[in-house]
C-alpha cells in the first residue's frame, strides 16, 4: 500500500520525493516527444504482487 504520510513527511522535510516515488514505480522507456528527460513511470508494486 502506498504511505501516503511518508510521501508527505519527505515532502515538507524537503526531502528526496523522486527518491521515495522510485521505490513504488518503474521507470517507463516511454518519453513524451521533445521531453527526453521526462520521468513516465509505469505499474508499481501493487502490479508486481499481481502478477506473481
Amino acid at each position: 500500500m502506498i504511505d501516503l504520510l511518508k510521501i508527505a513527511k519527505t515532502e515538507a522535510d524537503g526531502g528526496n520525493l523522486f527518491e521515495e516515488l522510485s521505490n513504488l514505480y518503474r521507470d517507463s522507456d516511454i518519453k513524451p516527444n521533445g521531453y527526453p528527460e521526462a520521468v513516465v513511470w509505469e505499474g508499481g508494486i501493487m502490479m508486481e504482487i499481481l502478477i506473481l
